[in-house]
């Protein structure tokens, strides 16, 4: 039973940390622009996710990894909200953005 629930608590304390439940614009992140139709003339990176508490969050999140991955634009193409009691206590990131990266000269 103890070995079920540090297995739980380290779980917890992994998602909670490691997905950006409260996500600000990192270096990388400040530098990528969201776009509202997928530039035809840049490179495309592929497909990225952020996650956070908040909208706000999520979207500080998917800006950060398309940096990260050398990007300089987003097409955010989907916003997910999940409901459910309790859901933030447990996973701690209720709010998913969706984009396809670019990189841009």
């Amino acid at each position: 039973m103890k070995i079920v629930i540090a297995l739980f608590l380290q779980f917890s304390i992994i998602t909670l940390t490691g997905c950006g439940s409260t996500a600000s614009l990192d270096t990388h992140g400040k530098n990528v622009s969201i776009v509202k139709i997928e530039p035809l003339q840049c490179k495309e990176l592929g497909r990225f996710y952020g996650r956070g508490t908040a909208e706000k969050y999520a979207m500080n999140n998917l800006l950060n990894v398309v940096g990260k991955n050398g990007g300089t634009h987003v097409y955010v193409s989907r916003v997910t909200d999940v409901d459910g009691v309790g859901s933030t206590f447990v996973v701690g990131n209720d709010h998913t953005a969706h984009g396809i990266g670019f990189k841009c000269n």
